[in-house]
């Protein structure tokens, strides 16, 4: 009789047991991924937490799943949410979504455990599975933009070398845009050991020169967005060159300073430097003799500068007969036709 009755406790618990496994509920966290405590998974300042449910059985009228935050290092508790109230379907299923915030300079960016937990209306005790924890590290530091080129209000033509320098150890992706159009190659997930990538703008097909935004945004695995817009100016035209002063022909009266102006026009008045303009006096052999010096560089209209200089008197220094020559290039690098005028020194 004991053996009999051993039996029927052995069947017993075993029916008990099945019963349980198969109204057992199940919840299954779908995002984010799940990472280990060595290697967390990176989450952003707002991640959603999101999960599917299957109830213990069909009829359950209510889920609530809570999702608790624990700092991985001394297991505390940094968070509790209020609980997700979910309605299961006829087939007892659901799913819902949990936002996890991490806040910078409230929140270390250190490993931290994320535990979701079903209870659902009515039943007590653990009958949900607990192997969905999770293991996140939040990214709260925005990429840094370290160098771009071109320089902002730059002039540029032919291929213009985007070149971007960044910190950020935990890149996702980069983008370039030009008028927030895409153009060749502008997308990529690394640099180089210094940090850097380049994208070549080629603007030889653009119909039209002018000002162009050139938009860059740097995305980690936080999703931590930099943006920047640089505004440059497209200029494949060279300036054109008149030498206003001395007139070719000149005879200049020895002893008296040889003035001399240049007038220049380009795509506008900012689009030729100083640094870009050299006047010089040369023999007719184009020996140099001299440079001219700058008195002034003036806006005279929205396209036009004109640079003003002179050549002072000093006996023997200049040649009864010489040539004043002036070169230009622009701020693009557009090299005008150089232009000259000869003069004489006499009575």
């Amino acid at each position: 009789m004991k053996r009999l009755a051993m039996k029927r406790l052995v069947l017993m618990l075993g029916i008990l047991g099945f019963i349980c496994s198969a109204f057992a509920g199940n919840i299954t966290v779908t995002a984010p991924a799940k990472g280990t405590v060595g290697t967390p998974t990176l989450v952003g300042a707002s991640t959603d937490v999101k999960f599917n449910l299957l109830a213990t059985q069909p009829g359950a009228t209510e889920i609530t799943v809570t999702v608790t935050i624990r700092k991985v290092s001394d297991n505390s508790i940094v968070t509790i949410s209020p609980g997700t109230r979910l309605t299961p379907d006829n087939d007892g299923k659901a799913s819902g979504q949990y936002q996890m915030t991490f806040t910078r300079g409230v929140n270390e960016e250190v490993p931290y455990k994320v535990e979701v937990r079903a209870v659902e209306l009515g039943r007590t005790g653990e009958i949900y599975n607990t192997d969905q924890d999770l293991f996140v590290s939040p990214d709260l530091t925005r990429p840094k933009i370290l160098q771009f080129n071109p320089s902002a209000a730059s002039f540029v033509k032919g291929t213009v070398p985007i070149t971007v320098q960044i910190e950020e150890p935990n890149l996702k992706d980069w983008r370039v845009q030009v008028n927030n159009q895409d153009i060749p190659n502008n997308t990529g997930t690394t640099v180089n050991s210094n940090g850097v990538f380049v994208v070549n703008w080629n603007t030889t097909g653009i119909p039209q020169d002018g000002a162009k935004t050139i938009t860059l945004k740097i995305r980690d695995k936080g999703d931590n967005e930099t943006p920047l817009n640089v505004d440059v100016t497209v200029d494949r035209n060279a300036p054109t060159v008149l030498i206003a002063t001395p007139r070719s022909g000149s005879v200049i009266s020895p002893g008296t300073y040889i003035n001399v102006i240049v007038d220049i026009t380009d795509f506008s008045g900012s689009s030729v430097d100083v640094t870009g303009v050299d006047i010089v006096a040369r023999k007719l052999d184009n020996t140099y003799v001299t440079r001219v010096a700058r008195i002034s560089f003036q806006q005279t209209s929205q396209t036009g500068r004109r640079w003003s200089g002179r050549i002072k008197w000093r006996a023997g220094l200049l040649p009864s007969d010489f040539k004043i020559i002036a070169t230009v290039v622009d701020r693009a690098g557009n090299v005008a036709t150089a232009q000259s005028v000869t003069v004489r020194i006499g009575p």
